[in-house]
């Protein structure tokens, strides 16, 4: 086996693909105990397995070059629980699980301070919840009642609270007809009654007359200006009144009830019941 074509095809894999993400290890293409020096034309960033493997395969290319095989050496060392751990799989493992307990540096957002976080919480952008709150938090003043607060810079609201954002939008006015306050939309600010039965009450004031419904006779009231066209105290009776107009009514031989059905409709009694009863006097005619 090719051992020095498998090493440099292996440094040239490290030294041509992009950046590696998460924990990597630096190394040097021509070790330190043969002279190499530590420029970065030297040195190539590897993955923890690739690191172990290049070591193997330094020590096999040099059999006679102590300082390698002690390195390679001191890279399989284990304590009580993981001793003799020869594999690169177990190295590349244990050297991540270090390397997260021991975590990374960064800058704190806010007051621009270090702090060490672990690998799983490298998206935190502030070392304290302190700092959290007074970076997001700023202090504005309320467009409804002018007092100064707190809010998240996020937060484009305008006003303290949601009692302040209505009292913006509303006004308030008198009614004509009870004389209570009450409030309306900026929008609806030419009403002049608080409710429908004020308005009711205020129209009947200024001039409303009294009619019969045509057909249900009871009496109802109305405006004088809708008087000549409304006839009926409600919808259903307007409906009523004019299905008996367009469909005359009828009478059931049999009982002599008065009923209403459509024209395109030949029923001559009133019920299922009265037609049999029909049928069978026909019956006994014959």
């Amino acid at each position: 086996m090719n051992h020095k074509l498998i090493y440099e095809q292996l440094v040239m894999r490290g030294q041509q693909r992009s950046e590696l993400e998460g924990y990597t290890e630096e190394h040097h293409i021509i070790p330190s105990c043969m002279g190499g020096s530590d420029d970065a034309e030297n040195l190539v960033d590897l993955t923890p397995e690739e690191h172990f493997l290049a070591h193997q395969l330094l020590v096999k290319i040099y059999p006679t070059e102590y300082g390698l095989i002690k390195a390679c050496k001191m890279m399989t060392l284990g304590n009580s629980t993981y001793s003799g751990r020869s594999k690169n799989k177990m190295y590349g493992w244990l050297k991540r699980r270090l390397f997260e307990h021991k975590g990374v540096v960064k800058q704190c957002c806010g007051c621009s301070k270090d702090f060490r976080v672990t690998l799983s919480e490298s998206h935190r952008k502030y070392c304290s919840k302190d700092c959290f709150t007074a970076y997001c938090n700023t202090i504005s003043t309320c467009k409804g009642c002018g007092v100064e607060y707190k809010h998240n810079k996020s937060n484009k609201s305008l006003f303290c609270s949601e009692e302040c954002r209505v009292a913006s939008i509303t006004v308030k006015k008198k009614c004509k007809c009870c004389s209570k306050e009450f409030s309306v939309s900026k929008s609806l600010q030419y009403m002049k009654y608080c409710s429908r039965a004020c308005t009711a009450k205020a129209q009947t004031e200024r001039g409303r007359i009294t009619k019969n419904c045509r057909e249900c006779g009871e009496e109802f009231s109305t405006i004088k200006s809708m008087a000549q066209d409304k006839h009926y105290c409600s919808t259903a009776c307007g409906k009523a009144y004019n299905r008996k107009k367009n469909n005359p009514p009828r009478i059931c031989p049999v009982c002599d009830t008065t009923f209403v059905l459509p024209k395109s409709r030949k029923q001559k009694c009133c019920s299922k019941s009265c037609s049999a009863k029909l049928t069978n006097m026909l019956k006994s005619l014959k």
